[in-house]
């Protein structure tokens, strides 16, 4: 198997904060995803969601580390039965 490189492409201001603003937008549905108890699966989406934003927010060079935080907490206040990556951003932690 070939051993995958990482991509990388030029970033301009503008299309960091589109990044930046993307991944705030995903964040905030997240959040509302995460507060709904009604429907079982809102808990992997706002999972799934948290986890996209995290990703946008560190491919948009101006993003504040705050953003990826901030996606982590909301993963880590999912059960665990929900999600496999509430687990693995419990093992950074540590």
């Amino acid at each position: 198997m070939t051993k995958r490189s990482g991509r990388m492409q030029p970033c301009d201001r503008t299309q960091a904060r589109t990044r930046l603003d993307n991944a705030q937008k995903s964040l905030e549905v997240a959040e509302l995803a995460a507060g709904e108890d009604e429907i079982p699966a809102s808990r992997s989406v706002a999972a799934a969601l948290a986890v996209l934003s995290g990703i946008a927010s560190a491919d948009a060079p101006a993003a504040p580390r705050s953003a990826v935080a901030r996606a982590a907490r909301i993963i880590a206040r999912l059960p665990r039965s929900s999600t496999r990556s509430s687990t693995a951003i419990e093992r950074r932690r540590r």
